[in-house]
Order: C-alpha cells, then sequence, then structure tokens
C-alpha cells in the first residue's frame, strides 16, 4: 500500500512510446516493463529535469493509460511533481525517486549538486596590520557559496591587489568546501589596502578585503625645504624634516635632535619627535653675522643618522652709515684730497650691506664730488672717484643714504699751499 506522500495519477507520459493505447488495444493493465528516462538524474540547487516513464507489455509494446506514480524519498533535497518533473530545493546532497506502476517500481538516483557561485565570504585574514610592502602574517581565507547556501567547489576565485601590492596565487580553486586560500602582500604605499575577490559567476559574486599597511623603520631623513634656503642674519626661519622608509613613508616617532654647530643663534625647539606623516618642525633663530651657519641635526629610531642643514644669511635692510676713512685731510684749493673718503652701510647687526644707493654733497658751493651717487660694493662701501676742494678755508662732505638717519659729514681744508 502507497504511503501519504505519495500522490497517484493515471496518465500517458511520453514520448517512450504511443500513449492511449496498445498493440493488442488494451488500454491499461497487464504491464510487465517500466522504462524510466535518465536512469540518473544530476542538476544543479534550484534547477529541474523531467523525468519519462514508459509501461511495456509482454510484447516490448507501450501500454497506454498505466498508472504511474512519482515518489520523492526526501523533500528537503528535491521534490518531484504528479508528472514527473524532479525540482532541486536548494540543498546539495544525494537522493532518490522512485517511479511505480502497479507492481513494477524504478528507482532513479538524483545528486544535486551546489549552483553557481553567488556569495563570496572572508572566512580569515581580513583586516589584518601589516609593514608596507610585506606579506601578511595570515592567509586570506574565502568561502564561495551558491544561493542556496550550498559551498560551491571547484569555482575559479580571482584575487586582485590593489595599491600596488599582489597576491599568491592570483587565481585559485575552491575545495570541497568551497573555500579557497591566497597569501596577501601588501603595496608600498601605507595607510588602507584593499584587494578584490571575485568568483567565476555569472552573478560577479565578490567581496573586497581590507588591510593597514604601516609604514617601516626608519631608512632615511628628508630635508623638506632644502632649495635656495637663505635669509636676513638674526632672523628665525622654520626647518622641517621628514623621516621615510624605505618606501618614502613617513615614519612616525622618530626623534630629532637640533644643535647650531656654525654661525650662532639657537633652536626651539632642541628635540622633536616626527608626527603621523614623519614630519619634524623647529624653529632656527640665526646668528647676527652674515655668512654661513650650520644646523648639526641627529635623528634616530631604529638606528641613528646624523647629518647638517646650512643655510646662508645675508645683511638685512641698511640701518646705519658711517665713515671708514677720509676725514680730517688737507689739500689745496682747486686740488682734490689725496685719499677720497669711504662710507659704509650697514643692517642692524653691523653687517655690510651692498647695492644701497650713496648721495654726496660739497660745501662751499665751488667745491667738486664726483660721482654725486654711488651704490655700495659687496663690503658695503661707497667711495667717490674725487672730491676737490673749493676755496681756501674748512670744507665738508655730506654724505647721505634714503632710510638712514644716519648723516656723515668728512672735514677737510683748503690751504694755498
Amino acid at each position: 500500500m502507497l504511503t501519504r506522500r505519495a500522490a497517484l495519477l493515471i496518465l500517458c507520459v511520453a514520448p517512450l512510446g504511443a500513449c492511449g493505447s496498445n498493440e493488442d488495444g488494451r488500454a491499461a493493465g497487464g504491464g510487465t516493463g517500466l522504462v524510466v528516462r535518465p536512469a540518473t538524474v544530476t542538476l544543479r540547487a534550484g534547477e529541474a529535469v523531467q523525468l519519462t516513464a514508459q509501461v511495456n507489455g509482454p510484447t516490448g509494446a507501450a501500454i497506454g493509460g498505466a498508472p504511474l506514480l512519482f515518489v520523492a524519498e526526501s523533500t528537503s533535497i528535491v521534490r518531484i511533481s504528479h508528472q514527473g518533473l524532479i525540482s532541486a530545493t536548494g540543498a546539495a546532497g544525494r537522493d532518490s525517486v522512485t517511479v511505480v506502476s502497479g507492481a513494477l517500481r524504478v528507482q532513479v538516483p538524483v545528486t544535486v549538486a551546489a549552483g553557481y557561485p553567488a556569495v563570496v565570504d572572508v572566512a580569515g585574514g581580513a583586516r589584518q596590520t601589516g609593514l608596507a610592502g610585506a606579506t601578511l602574517a595570515e592567509p586570506l581565507v574565502v568561502t564561495v557559496r551558491d544561493a542556496y547556501g550550498n559551498a560551491v567547489s571547484r569555482s575559479a576565485v580571482r584575487f586582485t591587489a590593489e595599491s600596488g601590492g599582489e597576491s599568491a596565487p592570483t587565481v585559485a580553486t575552491t575545495d570541497a568546501t568551497g573555500t579557497a586560500r591566497a597569501r596577501w602582500t601588501l603595496g608600498p604605499l601605507a595607510g588602507t589596502q584593499f584587494l578584490t575577490v571575485s568568483a567565476d559567476s555569472l552573478s560577479a559574486a565578490s567581496a573586497t578585503v581590507e588591510a593597514s599597511a604601516r609604514p617601516g623603520s626608519m631608512a632615511r631623513v628628508v630635508d623638506v625645504d632644502p632649495v635656495g634656503r637663505r635669509t636676513v642674519a638674526g632672523d628665525t626661519v622654520t626647518i622641517r624634516m621628514r623621516s621615510q622608509d624605505s618606501f618614502g613613508n613617513g615614519v612616525q616617532s622618530t626623534v630629532f635632535a637640533f644643535n647650531v654647530a656654525t654661525g650662532g643663534g639657537d633652536v626651539a625647539p632642541p628635540r622633536v619627535e616626527s608626527d603621523s606623516t614623519g614630519l619634524a618642525v623647529t624653529r632656527w633663530r640665526t646668528g647676527t653675522k652674515a655668512g654661513t651657519n650650520a644646523l648639526q641635526v641627529r635623528a634616530f629610531e631604529a638606528h641613528d643618522t646624523t647629518f647638517q642643514v646650512s643655510i646662508r644669511t645675508i645683511s638685512g635692510p641698511p640701518v646705519a652709515l658711517q665713515l671708514v676713512s677720509g676725514d680730517g685731510q688737507r689739500a689745496r684749493t682747486a686740488t682734490a684730497v689725496p685719499r677720497p673718503p669711504v662710507v659704509r652701510v650697514t643692517d642692524r647687526f653691523g653687517n655690510p650691506v651692498p647695492a644701497v644707493r650713496v648721495r654726496f654733497a660739497t660745501t662751499p658751493a665751488d667745491a667738486l664730488v664726483q660721482p654725486q651717487e654711488l651704490v655700495t660694493d659687496d663690503q658695503g662701501n661707497a667711495t667717490p672717484r674725487v672730491w676737490t676742494l673749493g676755496a681756501v678755508g674748512d670744507q665738508e662732505l655730506l654724505v647721505v643714504v634714503d632710510g638712514v638717519a644716519d648723516t656723515v659729514r668728512v672735514r677737510a681744508r683748503a690751504t694755498t699751499r
């Protein structure tokens, strides 16, 4: 007696033979053979396959109208309709269906394989932290599943690393549990990096894995503003140094110690730790004497390195005018003094200021100075070519510079002989 889960349907299932009659003209009964095709069934989760069944008589001819019953052994894996349509419910596994006609029974084995890849799950190795350019400690482990949650075996999985990194292998094949593995070597740039995992699938199943790349040890120190560094003597300049690893990533917590080596002045603060970008900043007040200043820099992290930063200081704006030589001379009237006077323009620290315009004027009116305007040389000096005295008596050469409060008066005496 058939169980309740069996459905009984008297029908003709083609196309194995003629339906509705047989060569003896009998409508049903007398069946001696039952043929079912396909004899075995393999399908993917979610797919369906149609069975065809035929009842044959003693002569091998089909008996039309013979009763047929289709029974699924386990409805958790497959279902079968009254018409013999086998449908995989979603779970992968092995099952069977039975086709019954009277005393005749045929069992059809059914294998349900996983469907096409639909989901890629990252099972291990995500959100690791490692050194830039190095291989992460843990392998990446991913699982490929179909739309019903079945593990998909023998699926090609591609690992695509961004930011200059790479994976080994770049393409892996899932095992019986749907699992594939790869090792991820990070790219050279510090920060968050990404790797895309994609399964060979019509639905483009993929996942993205993140990792953090941290800088390596200090490999070099870069002077951030090295080109054309020059300033006025006594001024304060900003010194910026960056600690970098072998890939150029900034290295945090590198200690920089600054000491004045040449030229005087001071540094504040004299000891600085680099920030998250590897940058260390201090302020250097240069010496008051124009010329070369040098700062000794020591950086230490995994190892020490010592070097110098040089800066060229120049004189500041002119603030003073002074007589160098030539005062108190005597010469005959209408005759030039033996030694033309020399004046010097200096900044607030006494450094000579070149390229400053200096003007000369004489008394009395019949005296003569040539030229009446000059530009100071590299030593800040200006010397008229000639100072010719006027009438007998005291003479004076007035020297002025725009913007300078000082006025220099050079004295001389004109005589008759």
